[in-house]
């Protein structure tokens, strides 16, 4: 690979406990040209880390000392910033359902372990560019939404094109979903996740439109939304803290402390789970 090619991968951050196969990426990677590295063992030094400085790519191990990796993956995916930034997991041989978090993202990959070294690299580069790809197609759907009356003949005549061109068009739909559900155009972007379902009923249609119940006050559509959504995919904070939400407003405290407990599992330092639980009693 080029020099050019490498620098597409910016600056790089490896949390990875096992320091023999950390140095084996790190030379590999400097061979491709690959320069700002930065190693931790560590996941709270590496969370520290993020919080201080912005890298362009995470390179993670599933399984990490102090900070789990579950939990930094959670912070990372709430994070303004590092939302956007690919993160790719190696990991040794889990049940699948325990990479499910991994599949609500288009930025997002594992690679099992034990891998070739060099094709990890291939596999990073390849990370990088779906996910430019995807944040290109994402900044023209929310440009379409800002520039065209927010009605469903104009979104469609707009946003075909773009789902034309898609590899995988769910993205596309989740993002014009989401954008339509931030601006408050429920009926919209129902209409949008809705069609998304046929597709594919995937966690994170669901979770939308349980967001959307859930603003709306429909307290049995969210829940139902929501644990759907939780049994594809158990391990997402901001669900879990959702589902706590809509159990505490339909006041069932039991339901609600085991959701918030459960959130706590993941990262038991999520300020929302921890008001949740106490609320729940």
């Amino acid at each position: 690979m080029s020099d050019h090619q490498s620098e597409k991968l910016g600056r790089i951050l490896i949390l990875e406990d096992d320091s023999s196969l950390a140095n084996m990426i790190m030379t590999q990677l400097r061979q491709q040209g690959c320069e700002e590295l930065t190693h931790v063992d560590d996941g709270s030094e590496a969370w520290e880390m993020m919080e201080k400085e912005k890298f362009d790519f995470i390179l993670m191990d599933w399984k990490v000392p102090n900070l789990s990796s579950i939990a930094i993956f959670n912070r990372l995916k709430q994070d303004k910033y590092y939302a956007k930034i690919p993160v790719l997991v190696m990991s040794g041989f889990l049940n699948q359902k325990d990479f499910s978090i991994l599949t609500e993202y288009y930025n997002s990959a594992n690679v099992e372990k034990p891998f070739i070294v060099k094709e990890l690299y291939t596999r990073m580069l390849e990370l990088k560019k779906e996910s430019n790809w995807y944040l290109a197609e994402e900044d023209k759907v929310k440009k379409l939404i800002n520039e065209v009356e927010l009605n469903e003949k104009n979104l469609e005549a707009n946003i075909s094109g773009l789902l034309a061109n898609s590899p995988n068009p769910l993205p596309i739909f989740i993002c014009l979903g989401k954008s339509l559900r931030e601006k408050g155009q429920y009926e919209l972007a129902k209409k949008i996740f809705n069609s998304a379902l046929k597709q594919s009923e995937n966690a994170v249609v669901l979770s939308e439109l349980g967001k959307i119940s859930l603003a709306e006050g429909d307290l049995e559509k969210a829940k139902s939304y929501l644990e759907k959504a939780n049994e594809k995919s158990p391990d997402n904070l901001e669900r879990l803290c959702n589902l706590g939400t809509a159990y505490l407003e339909n006041l069932e405290m039991e339901k609600a402390n085991t959701a918030f407990s459960k959130a706590l599992d993941v990262d038991k330092e999520n300020p929302l789970a921890k008001s949740g639980q106490i609320l729940a009693g």
